[in-house]
């Protein structure tokens, strides 16, 4: 839950940070620099929706993993749209498609480990999560500054949290346990 909300939070902060700034640069209005924000937004919700149906399924892997899978390949068409220009809908895609994969990997990153931790210890099992997710933007935000190359090379970076989040979820965070109760069937 740490190393997801640690990851989400540097991939959900510095796209926030850098898209408004990467379209404000090339000569986008600042209400459409704003606008583009709005899928990745709304990926969000829809992806936070199934998500948690996947956590109940498959555990804190199926749906983080998988959330942080469709971030990457979110990521990844972000960062070559950056690099080969692509004009602004593509740009709306990859965000929603961003979206769609960090709704249900920050959400089960918070709600896989409070279902594990006693009762007593869910508050600060929460706050822990939450802090983590500030410091991974705070951290990554810095790095993407410093990085040489642009705009391209900050996007670059941007995916290559996605693809360690996805890797490393998919392979370490637990499945679903025998101890978990069945989702009910029709």
């Amino acid at each position: 839950g740490l190393f997801g909300g640690m990851l989400a939070g540097g991939l959900l902060y510095t796209t926030t940070a850098l898209v408004p700034l990467w379209l404000s640069e090339r000569g986008e209005s600042p209400l459409m620099a704003g606008l583009a924000l709005v899928p990745l937004l709304g990926g969000w919700a829809c992806g936070s929706t199934f998500g948690v149906r996947v956590f109940i399924r498959g555990g804190l892997r199926a749906s983080a993993g998988g959330g942080f899978l469709l971030a990457f390949l979110g990521t990844t068409l972000l960062a070559v749209g950056v690099a080969r220009g692509w004009g602004v809908p593509g740009v709306f895609a990859s965000l929603g498609l961003l979206g769609l994969g960090l709704g249900p990997a920050a959400s089960t990153s918070i709600v896989g480990p409070q279902t594990r931790a006693p009762w007593h210890h869910r508050g600060m099992m929460t706050s822990a999560i939450y802090a983590s997710r500030m410091l991974g933007g705070s951290f990554a935000i810095a790095v993407a500054d410093v990085l040489p190359g642009g705009f391209p090379a900050r996007f670059a970076f941007i995916a290559s949290l996605a693809g360690v989040a996805a890797l490393g979820l998919g392979t370490l965070a637990p499945g679903r346990t025998e101890a978990e109760p069945r989702p009910a069937t029709a």
